[in-house]
């Protein structure tokens, strides 16, 4: 009898109620309540006016890209293969030469992120404020811009490689964190 009872009660856990509970009444049909729009304060307005100016998103992207290249550089570097004749040095001394294959490693990828961020985050904030819209053609036109730049040295047809490389990566990451 007992456990036909917690049976029982369990099969009106999973099922719920048998009978459906009434409907609530609606609420009386009254004036619309509004929510206040409040106006942003001079000290927003300037913060604002400061974080859409492009030199300012130029330098915040320059020492974000370098920091980050820095972080990258230490990291990869420490994998880097032992030189030729360093197979005979001690701890200490293998630690040391690991150590200044790693800083510049770091000052190599530094200098190449913090001038990628910057071709990208500058023209691109050029490109959105000379064509007044914010959507995915901006990050396009900036990421075909900074490929171009960047593959320079390999000559014309490295440069329209290098362009559709980075217009085509940039648009997919704004499409996969749905900026625009």
């Amino acid at each position: 009898a007992a456990a036909t009872a917690v049976v029982d009660q369990v099969r009106s856990w999973w099922s719920g109620p048998a009978v459906a509970p009434p409907p609530k009444p609606k609420a009386p049909a009254g004036p619309k309540t509004y929510k206040r729009v409040e106006l942003p304060s001079p000290d927003q307005i300037m913060m604002d006016d400061t974080m859409n100016n492009c030199g300012v998103k130029t330098v915040l992207a320059t020492v974000m890209g370098s920091a980050l290249g820095a972080g990258m550089g230490i990291f990869f570097g420490a994998f880097e293969p032992m030189l030729p004749g360093e197979e005979k040095l001690t701890v200490i001394q293998t630690l040391k030469s690991t150590g200044r294959q790693s800083l510049m490693k770091a000052g190599q990828y530094a200098k190449g992120f913090a001038v990628f961020g910057a071709l990208y985050s500058g023209s691109e904030c050029v490109i959105e404020q000379t064509r007044a819209k914010h959507d995915i053609y901006n990050s396009a036109g900036a990421g075909c811009f900074t490929g171009a730049v960047m593959a320079k040295s390999s000559g014309p047809q490295g440069m329209a490689i290098g362009c559709a490389t980075m217009g085509a990566l940039s648009v997919c990451m704004d499409k996969f964190m749905d900026l625009h």
